[in-house]
């Protein structure tokens, strides 16, 4: 495991792919970084976002409806491909 401080740098890095994918026209997409703790009215949630409490790595998610077309899938596709490659020399 990383220490808190670093994990924080990690996610807030990793949360820059959804901002560039949303600049992009994807929406419905986001990432979810490891490590993040809330308090809501008194309630804490660890791994916030998450789908559980503690979940090994951070992740990407992806929205999809009934009805969409190839085509649509295929522009996803590519501007996540693009975004990924512009993350990564950014780094």
């Amino acid at each position: 495991a990383l220490p808190d401080d670093l994990e924080k740098r990690v996610g807030t890095t990793l949360g820059r792919i959804g901002s560039m994918l949303f600049t992009r026209g994807v929406s419905g997409s986001r990432v979810v970084p490891r490590g993040v703790d809330k308090e809501v009215c008194g309630h804490a949630f660890r791994g916030f976002g998450s789908s559980t409490d503690d979940y090994p790595v951070p992740y990407l998610t992806a929205a999809c409806a009934i009805g969409m077309e190839e085509g649509e899938v295929d522009t996803f596709v590519k501007r996540l491909d693009r975004v990924m490659k512009d993350f990564n020399k950014s780094l």
